[in-house]
């Protein structure tokens, strides 16, 4: 061993026991490490596992006069190869963290709380006509998209309610638990964009009776990076892209580059929106990535759209344009109708369409009351207000 040669064996003892429990300490904080951060699918945690091969190496070399040159040759190349890895990880980072990001966990939705005096809801000019007591408080869920609506609702109609009544009663799932919560009878009320097929087959296994009673109408945008040059697809080339036929912008009249077409979750309403536009088309693999959970988990989850000059991604016009602002996007016309409220209110634009009030069953009692009011003038003032286009009220 190098300066050790010549010292007492107790002290050649000593220095390798240390040597060796501060190696296997390193090996079991390695593992731990490579663990947590998503193990063998997660490219970054691979840095752990060579720090402690590079370690290994050198310990047999500083151990081993016969292996020393090829050993410490070897340790000093996978320290290398794990310096590299580390930079490349951190370079992948702060390439992606450049980015905008459209996630539909991104609003801050406790600023849309149902207070009356809450100035991010739309409000009317004069006292809502229906006003209800807090016993009479339907539980609701729904949209993310759709919040700063019912909650302008329900401030509205019960602006003497306790905010921990509101707080409980009045929840916001996205659109998925919100069905969900509706079927289990855990809510009275979901608003809610139109169920997908698994949901309507859902409710159908279970004998349920899914009423959705319009409230209003909406345009599902899709928007791309804003110094893409395409301004327009047709309905025939979104699903190509979405299916994968179409895949380089110049196919559409952009630069040449390839489509990197973002998806949406399972369940969520904009999915549910581009599955009834695909009809019985497949759509192509969505695009994923694996995430670290709590205790070192790993998750495949389907990407939040990214602002990459070749990206493409869709939603509901009022959530990108009026909850995230996100700034650095553009929406697309499709067969050459812009998503404006005079197109989506004469249905001109392709892919206008209701959000509801899902109940089981027609609504009763003050839950009809409650929706009644929603479909008259002062409702479909606030559902005007909140950046929706109203319904004709009878």
């Amino acid at each position: 061993m190098w300066g050790l040669s010549q010292q007492p064996l107790w002290v050649r003892v000593l220095a390798g026991a240390m040597w060796l429990a501060g190696l296997f300490m390193l090996w079991f904080v390695c593992l731990l490490g490579f663990a947590f951060s998503g193990g063998a699918v997660m490219p970054g945690a691979w840095v752990y596992p060579l720090v402690g091969a590079a370690a290994g190496l050198f310990t047999v070399a500083f151990f081993m006069q016969r292996w020393r040159a090829w050993t410490a040759g070897a340790a000093a190349a996978v320290a290398l190869a794990a310096m590299g890895l580390a930079g490349w990880s951190e370079w992948q980072a702060r390439q992606e963290a450049a980015y905008l990001r459209i996630s539909a966990a991104e609003p801050e939705m406790h600023t849309y709380q149902p207070r009356p005096n809450n100035p991010r809801l739309a409000r009317l000019d004069s006292p809502a006509a229906l006003q209800l007591g807090a016993e009479h408080l339907p539980r609701m869920d729904g949209a993310t998209a759709l919040y700063p609506l019912y909650a302008a609702f329900t401030a509205a109609v019960w602006p003497g309610a306790a905010p921990e009544v509101l707080d409980e009663r009045v929840q916001v799932n996205k659109t998925s638990v919100a069905y969900e919560r509706l079927f289990k009878r855990e809510a009275d009320i979901a608003f809610v964009a139109g169920p997908s097929k698994a949901q309507r087959a859902s409710a159908q296994a279970a004998g349920l009776d899914l009423h959705l009673t319009p409230i209003g109408r909406e345009a599902f945008v899709f928007y791309v990076a804003a110094d893409n040059p395409v301004r327009q697809l047709s309905s025939a080339q979104i699903r190509d892209i979405y299916t994968g036929k179409i895949r380089d912008w110049s196919e559409v009249g952009g630069r040449a580059g390839p489509i990197i077409a973002f998806q949406r979750p399972e369940g969520s309403g904009s999915q549910s929106m581009l599955q009834k536009i695909m009809g019985e088309t497949p759509l192509m693999p969505a695009l994923t990535h694996h995430v670290v959970q709590g205790m070192g988990g790993v998750v495949q989850q389907t990407r939040d759209y990214t602002n990459y000059p070749g990206a493409i991604g869709y939603s509901f016009r009022v959530f990108v344009t009026r909850m995230l602002q996100p700034g650095g996007i553009r929406l697309l016309a499709v067969d050459g109708i812009a998503p404006t409220p005079a197109s989506i209110g004469d249905g001109s634009y392709p892919y206008a369409t209701e959000f509801y009030a899902a109940t089981l069953g027609p609504p009763q009692g003050e839950a009809q009351r409650f929706i009644d009011w929603i479909r008259s003038e002062q409702g479909q003032t606030l559902v005007e207000r909140t950046g929706y286009v109203r319904l004709p009220v009878n």
